[in-house]
C-alpha cells in the first residue's frame, strides 16, 4: 500500500512539472500575428495569417474547401478562386478531393459572373466524376442554364439527372423539365 501511495505522488508531482511544448520560430510568430489580428476584429486578416502557415494536404483539404467556400458566400470571389485553384495544383489529394476542389472552383466561376468558364468545369464533372459529384455538377448545371434561360440545355441537363437520380427526385426533375417545356412555349 504504501509503495502504490508513493507511486501515486511521485507520478501526480511529476505531471504537475511538465509544461506544454513551446511553439518556436517563425509559426510562433505568425501565430501571435494571427491572434492579434483576431483580437483587434479582423477576422480575414487573422484567417490569412494563420492558414499561411497551414500546407495543402490531403489531412487539411477540408479547411481550404471550407475556407473558399465562406469567402464565396462573403462576396469574395477572387480569393475563393484562388483557393480552389491552388487545390487543384496539389498532387497530393486524392481523386475525390480534386473532383471536389473542380467542382467549388465551378462553383466559384459561376457566382463571379464567368458563367462559361463555370460550366465546362460543371459539364466535366457531369460525365465522367464519380457519382455525388455527378450529381451535384448536374444540378448546377440546370441551375446555371434556367438562369442562362437556354431551356433546350435545361431540358437536356435535367433528362441527364433523371437518369441518375432517385424515384422521389425523378419527379423533381420531370416537374422542373415540363416548367422548362412550358418556357420554350411561351417563347
Amino acid at each position: 500500500v504504501i509503495a502504490i501511495a508513493a507511486g501515486f505522488l511521485l507520478g501526480r508531482r511529476s505531471i504537475g512539472s511538465r509544461r506544454p511544448p513551446a511553439i518556436h520560430g517563425s509559426a510562433h510568430h505568425r501565430y501571435l500575428e494571427g491572434l492579434k489580428y483576431l483580437l483587434n476584429e479582423q477576422p480575414d486578416a487573422a484567417i490569412d495569417t494563420l492558414v499561411s502557415e497551414l500546407e495543402v494536404s490531403q489531412e487539411t483539404a477540408e479547411v481550404y474547401f471550407a475556407l473558399g467556400a465562406l469567402w464565396r458566400r462573403k462576396g469574395e470571389m477572387d480569393r475563393a478562386i484562388r483557393v480552389h485553384q491552388s487545390l487543384l495544383t496539389n498532387i497530393n489529394l486524392t481523386l475525390e478531393q480534386m473532383q471536389q476542389a473542380q467542382l467549388e472552383l465551378a462553383l466559384d466561376y459561376t457566382h463571379s459572373g464567368l458563367l462559361d468558364r463555370g460550366e465546362v468545369l460543371l459539364q466535366e464533372l457531369a460525365e465522367s466524376a464519380r457519382p455525388a459529384i455527378q450529381q451535384a455538377a448536374g444540378r448546377e448545371l440546370v441551375l446555371l442554364y434556367q438562369e442562362e434561360q437556354e431551356w433546350e440545355k435545361a431540358i437536356a441537363a435535367a433528362d441527364e439527372l433523371c437518369g441518375k437520380s432517385t424515384a422521389q427526385d425523378k419527379s423533381f426533375w420531370r416537374n422542373l423539365q415540363a416548367h422548362y417545356y412550358c418556357e420554350l412555349a411561351e417563347r
